[in-house]
């Protein structure tokens, strides 16, 4: 299985909505979604960005699901908060995304990112080969994702995230 990589995927998802979806969307870092299946779901949600707030993440209406093997947007749907298990109203204000929530420089931030990424790479193709759980050789990227991956996403997004990604995350906890 030919995978692309999860930075491949960030452009993809970003470049497959740019006609589609107003330019203030926020998109969501991927998340695989279904245990031996070449896929990732991104979310799609209104945002705003001021000057000494910050960036203020509405709840996602939109999911796109994309094939990693191809390189291509399978759907594009609408949704609503309680499609992904969550009481919010629809474009409900969730909070401001602070990049930096957890790291406390940009480099660290970005170094956390790099790492994430790597991470992503290292286990994607075996969660979608349907591995029963990750392979000794990137149990240490398994253990370390889910810290990470709260290091760098949007905090605001973590319920969203978990829900989506259940079977992901499950996986996970077996390395």
């Amino acid at each position: 299985m030919n995978i692309r990589s999860i930075e491949e995927i960030i452009a993809l998802a970003r470049a497959a909505i740019a006609d589609k979806l107003p330019t203030q969307t926020h998109q969501s870092y991927p998340v695989p979604t279904l245990l031996g299946a070449p896929r990732v779901s991104v979310l799609y949600g209104v945002s705003v960005l001021a000057p000494k707030i910050g960036l203020t993440l509405l709840a996602p209406d939109h999911r796109g699901t994309f094939d990693v093997e191809e390189g291509e947007m399978i759907a594009l749907e609408a949704i609503v908060p309680r499609d992904l298990g969550q009481s919010d109203a629809p474009y409900e204000v969730l909070g401001t995304y602070n990049m930096m929530h957890s790291a406390r420089t940009p480099e660290e931030y970005l170094d956390a990112r790099l790492r994430l990424c790597r991470s992503y790479d290292a286990l994607l193709r075996h969660f979608c080969e349907g591995a029963p759980s990750p392979p000794p050789a990137v149990a240490p990227a398994a253990k370390g994702f889910v810290a990470l991956f709260k290091t760098v996403t949007e905090e605001v997004l973590w319920p969203y995230y978990e829900h989506l990604g259940r079977e992901y995350w499950q996986w996970l906890a077996r390395a």
